[in-house]
């Protein structure tokens, strides 16, 4: 009966895979426990299996020149693993995926053939970005930052006709 904290919800609309995961396998498996079940194993694992897929993600879009020291030095030496394991209820994991996720599609866009599924990326992982955080208004600059910095400046953000559709 204790009140909670209201908070953003993009969190939980990211871990809710994970959640509807465990409900699945407590059904299956009859569990009646409520210390631990499925649905709390999985919940949990939500913020670690994002903290790696962002990882990855940045992986393949940021170059340092000792790759294989230099990002997870930076990801893991932030302190965002205490927020994977621990604290894994806070949005901080989530805000890292989508940032990374905005990053990734954006350097996909510019330099791939498939640009239309990219140029549709861009607007949804923003728009996941902010249903993380809601003051996370830096979110819409970053398009246009990989786009100066990119090499290959073939295509453009503003022609995309999806863009448009999707932003509304």
């Amino acid at each position: 009966d204790k009140v909670a904290p209201m908070g953003f919800f993009g969190s939980g609309l990211l871990a809710s895979p994970f959640l509807f995961l465990g409900i699945q396998l407590d059904n299956l498996f009859s569990t009646d426990q409520s210390i631990l079940n499925f649905q709390k194993l999985f919940y949990s694992f939500s913020s670690i299996f994002y903290l790696l897929f962002s990882f990855l993600l940045l992986s393949k879009t940021i170059k340092f020149k000792n790759s294989n020291t230099m990002l997870p030095l930076i990801l893991f030496g932030s302190g965002i693993i205490y927020y994977a394991f621990e604290r894994f209820s806070m949005p901080h994991v989530y805000e890292i995926f989508t940032v990374s996720l905005v990053i990734y599609s954006s350097e996909k866009f510019y330099d791939s053939k498939l640009s239309s599924v990219y140029s549709s990326l861009i607007p949804v992982s923003i728009f996941f970005g902010i249903l993380v955080r809601w003051t996370n208004y830096y979110l819409f600059l970053i398009p246009m930052i990989v786009y100066l910095l990119s090499k290959n400046k073939t295509n453009k953000l503003l022609k995309e006709k999806n863009d448009y559709v999707l932003s509304i």
